[in-house]
């Protein structure tokens, strides 16, 4: 039992660790100041814009790749680990469905599309800022729940002042590509790539 606890304890050090990089906070900033870029120059491109936010998770994979791996090796986590990281996936997925039949909801309601009309910075705020939540709650990576706070803050802001929609998006872009590439700063100094090359293979499985 004490073996199994800490191999645990192991694992999600290690995660954590792999983590520290701030590279999934960066891609998540720019990937939030391309799409509000996009808002303010040029809003009736909103469609094809989501459709090339699949690029930033291939371009995460490759970056992780050339500067993590190098550093840490290739980690296999658990089955459980894994899971979590789906239970995460199927919210974000709930979650559009969810809106989706709000949205549907309003365009046949018209008192309806009024109220969501009204609220809809908060309504955005908090339905991303959940996302950050679930995701901090899920990994571990509390500094997520900084930025559930800050995108929550960013949008109710916005909805008081009567600001354009792409501030908030921009405001959160901005906190998290800087705080992302600050920890990629201080992890590449931390974990200089070695002269050899070589990569550890740590692998945690389920017991």
């Amino acid at each position: 039992m004490s073996e199994e606890i800490d191999l645990k304890e192991i694992e999600r050090k290690a995660y954590l660790s792999y983590h520290q990089d701030g590279l999934i906070d960066v891609f998540i900033g720019l990937a939030a100041l391309f799409l509000a870029t996009f808002l303010w120059l040029a809003p009736d491109m909103l469609i094809f814009i989501m459709g090339t936010m699949f690029m930033w998770t291939l371009l995460y994979i490759a970056a992780k790749k050339s500067v993590t791996v190098p550093r840490l090796g290739y980690v296999e986590f658990s089955k459980e680990r894994n899971t979590k990281t789906s239970v995460i996936l199927l919210y974000i997925v709930v979650l559009n469905i969810v809106s989706l039949v709000i949205t549907l909801w309003g365009w046949l309601n018209p008192s309806m599309f009024l109220i969501i009309e009204a609220h809809g910075f908060l309504v955005v705020g908090a339905a991303v800022a959940s996302i950050f939540v679930v995701v901090a709650y899920s990994t571990g990576i509390h500094r997520f729940y900084t930025y559930g706070v800050v995108t929550l803050l960013a949008f109710s802001v916005s909805h008081f002042l009567v600001l354009p929609f792409y501030l908030p998006i921009l405001s959160l872009g901005l906190v998290m590509a800087v705080a992302g590439m600050l920890m990629l700063y201080q992890f590449i100094r931390k974990y200089p790539k070695e002269s050899t090359g070589e990569e550890l293979d740590a692998r945690f499985a389920t017991r």
